[in-house]
């Protein structure tokens, strides 16, 4: 009955934080229409919710990749900072991912919730880091 309770517990919570939020990403980017309509579809299971989060991240992963080969093939940048920017790029990955980590285990200490929190920090860092990059591609 306890495990019940609890499972039925962080359902609810997690469907509270999506919603409210659009998900547990924090980010100042949209998320795709697809993500939210996931999100909605997946009514409060984990394992749906966990699913959706990981096509957004492959969306906002493109999307980055896009934004590195429009800088890459830019004539307005320097070939020093497309090294800077690409040198800079596995580190951001890494520092990224060990932080959602880090947070995830703070916020929820383990299990389905605190996967749920860390795949959705990648999200939310992967679309913020598409958009710094596509603004560079811009300039």
């Amino acid at each position: 009955m306890v495990n019940w309770l609890q499972r039925l517990l962080a359902t609810l919570f997690i469907s509270a934080v999506l919603t409210a939020r659009g998900g547990y990403c924090d980010s100042a980017q949209p998320l795709s229409p697809e993500y939210e309509a996931c999100i909605a579809r997946a009514n409060g299971v984990t394992a749906e919710m966990l699913r959706c989060s990981n096509d957004e991240l492959e969306r906002q992963t493109l999307r980055l990749s896009r934004a590195m080969r429009l800088i890459m093939d830019s004539p307005r940048i320097s070939t020093e900072r497309k090294q800077e920017i690409a040198s800079g790029e596995k580190e951001w990955e890494a520092g990224r991912d060990k932080n959602c980590f880090a947070t995830a285990q703070h916020e929820a200490g383990g299990g389905s919730l605190a996967s749920m929190i860390a795949r959705d920090c990648a999200v939310s860092k992967t679309a913020d880091h598409a958009a710094e990059l596509e603004a560079i591609a811009r300039e």
